[in-house]
């Protein structure tokens, strides 16, 4: 089971996508539509209620048009997980 803090850092990962997808207007029908991903997924994950794997990511930032390395960096900033 993952620990703590892999769930804050998911959940701020969730986060930063959630506000790049409004930043850019998109609803979650057209971010759906961009992505190739399930509507109702999307919507699990942004509230947080499902953890997707790392393909589910790539393919939400590549429809947002963010490298997933962007996303995560910005993730890792806000939890203070980017201790290496």
């Amino acid at each position: 089971m993952p620990s703590q803090h892999a769930f804050t850092f998911i959940s701020a990962l969730s986060q930063v996508l959630v506000k790049e997808r409004e930043k850019q207007g998109l609803s979650k029908n057209e971010l759906s539509s961009r992505s190739g991903l399930d509507r109702a997924a999307l919507i699990r994950a942004e509230r947080g209620d499902r953890n997707p794997g790392i393909a589910f990511y790539y393919d939400w930032c590549r429809a947002l048009g963010l490298k997933l390395s962007a996303a995560i960096k910005r993730a890792e900033s806000q939890t203070g997980s980017n201790d290496e």
